[in-house]
């Protein structure tokens, strides 16, 4: 009876010895840090709409996507992100500033004129927007666990953003001409998928993708009381940084 309990206690500590290798996070840092990131963005920009003076059909396009086939259009972006952060053992929270620069958003409005409109590509109407964003944001991530190696933190986040896009209008009607800036401001969602890289004591690095609305984009009125929306701006971000804990 004794050799059977033995065995049996021996069984289940190696059993629980094995398990807790199998699924223990690796060794980390916990408490507070500071992260500075770089962004990489693929933004789009759809359903943009004109009204007031200027007349459809409209069509998008950026310094990066040349076609002019419809009302959407996208643009490669730039940006940075500065986070003071906490981290746990399940998960992790960041409280960061960030800015965007830039999105080139051009428009052209109106059918085609070759007599009346001869000096301006035969397009009634044109805008180009230089849409610039910063934005406050908080986000809240929890570790998959079950994906831990020894090198590798992965997680899952959502985030909220209290964004401001700054934009340079410049904006023709016929031979109506304005220039003006332009700010927008929305509250925003967002969702994440990332891991830290354990790299040295109180130093990992941190690499994520994130998918983020933007909210809209309206200017107007503006040249004879043109007016541009838009329905739908949004990103996907490839963010790169460093995690410094103190």
């Amino acid at each position: 009876m004794l050799k059977v309990t033995w065995l049996t206690f021996s069984l289940l500590f190696m059993f629980n010895l094995a398990a807790s290798k199998a699924f223990a996070s690796p060794t980390s840092n916990n408490g507070f840090y500071i992260s500075p990131k770089l962004i990489a963005a693929h933004s789009s920009l759809s359903d943009g709409k004109v009204s007031g003076s200027y007349l459809e059909p409209l069509t998008l396009y950026t310094d990066q996507n040349h076609s002019k086939d419809d009302n959407n259009t996208s643009d490669i972006v730039g940006g940075a992100l500065f986070s003071i952060g906490y981290n746990s053992e399940y998960w992790r929270a960041e409280l960061s500033y960030s800015y965007r620069f830039r999105f080139d958003l051009n428009g052209d409005s109106g059918e085609l004129d070759p007599e009346k409109y001869q000096r301006h590509n035969n397009i009634p109407g044109h805008f180009r927007l230089d849409i610039n964003t910063q934005a406050t944001r908080l986000d809240f991530y929890y570790k998959i666990m079950a994906w831990q190696t020894e090198n590798l933190k992965p997680f899952v986040g959502v985030s909220i953003e209290s964004l401001q896009h700054n934009i340079f209008a410049k904006v023709r009607n016929g031979y109506n001409y304005t220039e003006e800036k332009v700010r927008n401001r929305s509250v925003t969602l967002g969702l994440g998928l990332g891991t830290e890289i354990i790299w040295k004591k109180n130093i990992n690095w941190t690499v994520s993708l994130h998918y983020i609305d933007l909210g809209n984009i309206n200017i107007g009125p503006q040249s004879d009381n043109a007016y541009f929306s838009s329905k739908a701006f949004n990103t996907i971000d490839v963010m790169f940084g460093v995690n410094y804990y103190f």
